[in-house]
């Protein structure tokens, strides 16, 4: 319940609880420009709500795409909720803040809507999620970019740098990027650094 003022206050509205879980939607039957925005200030608020005495993490996957809306179910058991390939996406990127150890993951559709100059983002991967053919760009909502440390500045120069040889099938250089960024705890590069290296074996081999 503490958690739901921040969806709220961002305008978004809490669709359900699942579990230990929540869904929540933005634009939703109405899509306003800014959506994307909203969802990612709900959800760093939230995280800042956990980071102030709660004993659990939360993690957030976003994305923004089209769905069905409407009352779903049969005659003894209606809900209003939402449906669609941009629901599930959401779901597969919340699972995979736990592979790659960052709070909050965001899809390239919400990438490309958000007003990124108000917040601080990182390019992780592509990756091919759970019922998608082909892979998708995803990315790291680190914080707002006005309350970022140096320190998570630097982070971000760095991995980009070292995404960048990975990218480009500088494995080597990768590797050695990845590795000393990774001795920091960062989820991301310790990811990066182990897929750097099967390719690296794989070009030595």
């Amino acid at each position: 319940q503490r958690m739901v003022p921040c969806i709220t206050n961002a305008g978004g509205v809490l669709d359900k609880y699942i579990g230990d879980a929540l869904m929540a939607t933005f634009g939703v039957p109405f899509p306003q420009e800014g959506d994307a925005t909203r969802a990612c200030m709900a959800a760093l608020a939230m995280r800042d709500l956990c980071g102030a005495g709660e004993e659990f993490r939360m993690c957030f996957g976003i994305n923004s795409g089209e769905v069905i809306s409407g009352n779903i179910g049969c005659e003894a058991r209606l809900e209003y909720t939402v449906m669609g390939d941009a629901v599930n996406v959401a779901a597969r990127l919340e699972s995979l803040t736990r592979v790659y150890g960052a709070d909050i993951i965001l899809s390239h559709g919400t990438w490309k809507v958000l007003e990124r100059t108000a917040f601080l983002i990182r390019a992780i991967d592509v990756v091919r999620v759970k019922g998608k053919q082909q892979a998708i760009p995803v990315y790291e909502l680190v914080c707002l970019r006005e309350r970022a440390s140096p320190e998570q500045l630097h982070l971000c120069t760095s991995y980009a740098i070292a995404l960048a040889a990975y990218r480009h099938g500088d494995f080597e250089r990768a590797t050695r990027l990845f590795a000393a960024i990774a001795e920091q705890g960062d989820g991301p590069s310790r990811v990066l650094l182990r897929k750097s290296k099967v390719h690296l074996e794989g070009t030595c081999s």
